[in-house]
């Protein structure tokens, strides 16, 4: 055999290990007293997606005094048109994908408690936001204490966002927070918001490197 002159190269094709998260912090009244343990949760997740170049969105969802419930209107006697809101909500920005975090921290500071739920508004948000991203890896996170104005919005939200592989995980605080677990097929509930940021890292930690493999459920047919 001849020796070769020169060096012979493999090249394979790593697996893209990519990730985007959109985070949405609940912001209604009933947050009252704890803005700065969901301060510290936001800035819990974009501190460490930051220091590792993965895009992190951060927002919060608020009415205000507004008001946050469905509402129908009679076009006429026949037919009614069902809105799941009548007035604006605010998108809080805390952090955009490509601002770096030492150039928004204070913004995270500014978390309010105000009015109603309008989690569904904010993940509406974030899915829009995340429908134009290129990474392999799309999360929501959600980080509530309670049910939001309208649990059905969200429900549907939760269908569209699995069919295109995207994931929304409910983590629900407190008391309240076991709403989640009616709405969110993925979710997390927690006494309180002390063990909530090494929660959140592990979220996406089993999302990006899955310990074990998912098992396939097998007809009889396809038995051999």
């Amino acid at each position: 055999s001849q020796r070769p002159s020169r060096p012979d190269f493999l090249k394979t094709t790593k697996e893209e290990c990519s990730l985007a998260v959109a985070l949405v912090l609940d912001e209604s009244g009933s947050m009252s007293g704890s803005q700065g343990d969901v301060a510290r949760a936001g800035l819990a997740v974009a501190d460490p997606l930051d220091k590792l170049g993965s895009p992190c969105l951060v927002i919060g969802p608020r009415t205000g005094r507004r008001s946050g419930y469905r509402y129908e209107v009679l076009l006429d006697e026949s037919q009614k048109k069902v809105f799941h809101r009548k007035d604006g909500v605010d998108i809080d920005m805390f952090k955009d994908w490509k601002e770096s975090l030492s150039s928004c921290i204070a913004r995270f500071m500014q978390v309010k408690a105000e009015g109603y739920t309008p989690l569904e508004d904010g993940i509406q948000f974030a899915l829009k936001e995340l429908n134009t991203r290129p990474e392999k890896h799309r999360v929501v996170m959600v980080v509530t204490d309670g049910v939001p104005d309208n649990p059905d919005v969200v429900r549907r939200q939760v269908r569209i966002a699995s069919e295109a592989g995207v994931h929304i995980i409910g983590i629900g605080v407190g008391f309240c927070g076991y709403a989640v677990t009616d709405l969110f097929p993925k979710n997390l509930v927690l006494e309180d918001f002390k063990t909530l940021p090494v929660s959140l890292l592990k979220i996406l930690d089993d999302i990006m490197f899955p310990k074990f493999a998912k098992k396939m459920r097998l007809d009889k047919k396809d038995a051999f």
